[in-house]
């Protein structure tokens, strides 16, 4: 996991130029998987050097949701004319991806973070 999350920061430090190295990693991945070798998905000379990394998704999808349902709370409590705090909370979702996701991701983020507070 931490050899792919490394992978794909750089595509977002270093651009189009990193796509290379990471299409190679996932096909490698999946040529591993396609095997039926699940438990190793590389090879140990591929993990050399890369430490394991904590999953933080879930803290920053909960620290993007509340940001969201707090700033549609605060413009529900300020009175705001009706779809300005929906328009409100939606801004402060995307900011909120940018912050917690980087730029790449965030719109696509706020976007699925949104449909959840419709529903």
């Amino acid at each position: 996991m931490a050899k792919l999350q490394l992978a794909e920061a750089q595509v977002d430090a270093k651009g189009d130029g990193a796509l290379r190295t990471l299409a190679a990693l996932l096909a490698k991945i999946g040529n591993t998987f396609a095997a039926g070798r699940v438990t190793t998905l590389l090879p140990e000379q591929n993990l050399r050097g890369t430490t394991p990394v904590t999953n933080r998704e879930g803290l920053r999808l909960v620290a993007v949701i509340v940001t969201a349902a707090g700033a549609l709370c605060l413009g529900v409590l300020l009175g705001l004319p009706a779809g300005v705090d929906v328009v409100l909370a939606g801004t402060a979702a995307v900011l909120a991806s940018v912050v917690a996701y980087g730029p790449r991701a965030a719109v696509a983020k706020a976007s699925e973070i949104m449909s959840i507070l419709r529903q």
